[in-house]
C-alpha cells in the first residue's frame, strides 16, 4: 500500500478493529502535495460514482486546502458570485467550439 492522506480519526477506527496502522502526520511541506493527490483520488471516484458520498468526500479535501492556504471562505463565496454573476456558472452546459477571427 502506498502512503496517502486519511481522514483524522482513520488510525482510531484501524485500531478498534484489531488492525495496527503505521502512520505519520504530515509536515507543512508535505500537505499541500497530499491534499492534491487526495482532491485527484476523490475527483475520479466523484465522476466514477456520481454519487452524495463521494461529493462530500472531495468537498472535505477542499475544505481542507481552503484551510491550508489560508483562503477565507467568505472571500470564496463572493469571489465565486461575482464571476457567475458577470459570466455564468456551468450548469447550461455551453461547450465554446472555436472563436471567429473579427472581419
Amino acid at each position: 500500500m502506498m502512503p496517502k492522506l486519511v481522514r483524522d480519526t482513520i488510525p482510531l477506527y484501524l485500531k478498534s478493529i484489531g488492525k495496527t496502522p503505521v502512520f505519520h502526520t504530515a509536515n507543512k511541506q508535505q500537505l499541500p502535495h497530499l491534499l492534491s493527490e487526495k482532491l485527484r483520488e476523490e475527483i475520479e471516484e466523484l465522476i466514477a460514482s456520481h454519487s452524495a458520498e463521494e461529493m462530500a468526500d472531495v468537498l472535505e479535501v477542499l475544505d481542507a486546502m481552503q484551510i491550508e492556504f489560508g483562503i477565507n471562505p467568505i472571500e470564496v463565496g463572493r469571489v465565486k458570485q461575482e464571476k457567475r454573476n458577470a459570466r455564468g456558472g456551468f450548469t447550461k452546459g455551453i461547450v465554446l467550439e472555436k472563436v471567429l477571427p473579427e472581419e
